[in-house]
């Protein structure tokens, strides 16, 4: 999907390091957590490049997750402000934020949206990128920063993403995205993307997360898997997008690359990650990827209301 271009070589950026997603802390930090945290939300600093209509959609989206899925106080934990700067200019300007330099593409940087906006998005409308970002913000939030694997954080974002599109774009783009973007390692070695580093080029170096098409099929044949127990779609999908991060934020955690997710995967999915990656490779093929769809009346506010 066109919107999502740019997202790709940018979002890896948030694996690295941990510094893309962790501010640092002020010496007054944990003074401020102690006390009773402000209410998150989002500062925009949007460009006058931008279209008028396309501001107009871009702020009732925001409107609408930020109802839908609140940033929780936790987040106060990760970022020093109660709030998140979004930067969005359009593609082809130089960058018109000079306390931001080298800014590109589309990303969560420190505490900070970014947002470059192409003219595609503009003639279509969309304001997809948007929601694929403030899931990320969601995601940290719930998880206190507990950010991994890559394939449940990038394979989260777009399912719910392209579950939104559509719903209120009345297209769905995820059957093609599926059909092109899978690589043959989801099925021979799917541990490969559970970090960014050994997820972005295959021997031959091919991409092999395009558009994050992989971590989307991982996390749709993680829904199956749950579906299989008797738990209804809409209630999966709540457990992979908020109840497995909520989970993630209390594990022991020694360093972004040493986070003990996996027992997180155990507790709330009831199955451990070695079963499941046993039964993506003997399961699940590319070509039986029609499977693994959502249903088409599937709406995301049955997901965050599910029992």
């Amino acid at each position: 999907m066109t919107s999502k271009t740019l997202s790709l070589t940018t979002i890896c950026l948030l694996a690295y390091g941990g510094a893309m997603f962790n501010a640092q802390a002020s010496p007054t930090s944990s003074l401020k957590t102690s006390l009773t945290p402000e209410k998150f939300h989002f500062k925009y600093n949007l460009h006058k490049s931008l279209p008028d209509a396309w501001v107009t959609e871009f702020k009732k989206k925001m409107d609408f997750l930020e109802e839908l899925l609140p940033i929780t106080s936790n987040i106060n934990q990760v970022f020093t402000d109660p709030f998140m700067n979004v930067y969005a200019w359009k593609t082809g300007e130089t960058n018109p934020f000079p306390e931001k330099p080298g800014i590109s593409g589309s990303s969560i940087s420190g505490s900070s949206m970014i947002l470059e906006m192409s003219a595609d998005s503009f003639s279509n409308g969309d304001v997809q990128r948007v929601v694929h970002e403030y899931f990320h913000v969601y995601q940290i939030g719930l998880s206190k920063d507990a950010m991994m694997p890559k394939w449940l954080i990038e394979g989260g974002a777009n399912a719910f993403e392209e579950i939104d599109y559509q719903q209120y774009e009345g297209k769905r783009a995820l059957d093609q995205e599926l059909e092109n973007n899978v690589s043959k390692y989801v099925f021979t070695n799917p541990k490969l993307f559970e970090k960014y580093q050994t997820s972005s080029n295959d021997p031959a170096g091919k991409q092999m997360d395009i558009n994050y098409g992989s971590s989307t099929f991982m996390v749709l044949a993680l829904v199956k898997e749950l579906r299989k127990q008797g738990i209804s779609e809409q209630r999966a999908f709540e457990m992979v997008f908020r109840d497995f991060w909520i989970e993630n934020s209390k594990q022991r955690r020694i360093s972004r690359e040493n986070l003990e997710w996996e027992k997180s995967f155990e507790t709330v999915f009831k199955i451990s990650i070695e079963t499941f990656y046993s039964r993506l490779m003997s399961k699940y093929t590319h070509a039986g990827f029609k499977e693994v769809l959502p249903s088409k009346t599937l709406e995301v506010q049955q997901i965050f209301v599910a029992k």
